[in-house]
């Protein structure tokens, strides 16, 4: 566990409060909690240069549609899970709209009146028909017939009320769909740290609203020379460490465990001599305020068994036997 600090005195602020209870979150949901160890870092393995600290689930959350600003549900700092609703537009013409759709979606009259109206035709082309075997001819053909038309449009009737009632479900549907795009939520768990609007901003689509991320997971990015890819595989474990530039920091002295995640399939087209590699670390946190932070520098090493490339031996300078002009073997 590490040393708490000369400021444990003093209360902690609100996001480090929220930050530990993501921290709890986190071994709640896994059973584990990660730590750091002030160890030597090691040397043998293949080293990542260029190396950053990112966190894994970190957005910004942009408006879906052009809107006023009604409701600001959040503030810098809080902690928000999965669904929560962050900022609601003002949506009072989509509910006015979805409303009628949802009781227009409700609405059986029409099936019920085509029933029923296809009740009395089917009952008068019957009594017609009986009444022509009675008594033949009692009754003209052609009316016979066109009774026998009401009734069945009368069956169609029925067909076309119950279709007319699934596309209002269906336009019921979809107007609840438009209005949640009035509606801005969370799509992981994390931490506001920078709201973009205030209540009563106009918003076009696309606009930034808000940033939540989630420090519990980070991923440290990097790159290795062409020479080391045979040597590294996903799985492999990695080790990781910040580096302040100028600074000597306690944090420093902290080593990350992780698990390389990602081997890049193309060479680097500016130095045509390294591959850009990634692994997921698990973060810790001190006095509730988490140690590896988005846009650290750090340094990292991939722990491998598999021994360094030889280097080439150099070319053989020969003569040929006649025009003893130099070749190369």
């Amino acid at each position: 566990m590490l040393n708490s600090s000369p400021t444990d005195r003093f209360a902690p602020s609100r996001t480090a409060t929220i930050h530990s209870a993501i921290a709890c979150a986190l071994l709640l949901l896994t059973g584990t909690v990660a730590f750091a160890e002030e160890e030597p870092f090691p040397t043998d393995g293949v080293q990542v240069i260029n190396t950053r600290v990112s966190y894994i689930d970190y957005s910004t959350f942009a408006s879906s549609r052009l809107g006023i600003i009604r409701e600001m549900h959040v503030r810098e700092g809080d902690l928000v899970s999965p669904g929560q609703s962050l900022m609601q537009l003002d949506d009072r013409v989509a509910e006015a709209q979805y409303n009628t759709a949802a009781v227009e979606a409700q609405n059986t009259v029409e099936i019920r009146f085509a029933a029923a109206s296809a009740d009395v035709a089917r009952a008068e082309y019957e009594s017609n028909l009986q009444a022509n075997l009675r008594v033949p001819g009692a009754v003209p053909q052609i009316e016979v017939e066109r009774l026998k038309l009401a009734y069945v449009r009368s069956l169609l009737q029925i067909q076309q009320a119950r279709h007319q009632k699934k596309v209002n479900e269906l336009k019921s549907v979809e107007a609840a769909q438009m209005k949640d795009t009035y509606l801005v939520a969370a799509k992981f768990q994390g931490v506001i740290t920078k709201l973009f609007k205030k209540v009563g901003e106009g918003v076009r689509e696309g606009d930034p609203i808000l940033t939540v991320s989630d420090p519990t997971r980070v991923k440290v990015s990097g790159f290795v020379h062409t020479r080391d890819v045979h040597r590294i595989k996903p799985g492999d474990p990695v080790k990781v460490k910040i580096d302040i530039p100028d600074f000597d920091i306690p944090d420093e002295e902290l080593v990350f465990e992780g698990k390389l995640t990602f081997i890049d399939d193309t060479v680097d087209a500016t130095t045509f001599d390294k591959i850009g590699v990634s692994a997921e670390v698990e973060n810790i946190f001190e006095d509730g305020k988490p140690i590896l932070r988005q846009g650290y520098i750090a340094r990292m090493i991939i722990l491998t068994d598999v021994p360094p490339a030889k280097l080439k031996a150099p070319p053989k300078a020969a003569m040929l036997d006649r025009q003893h002009i130099p070749v190369f073997e």
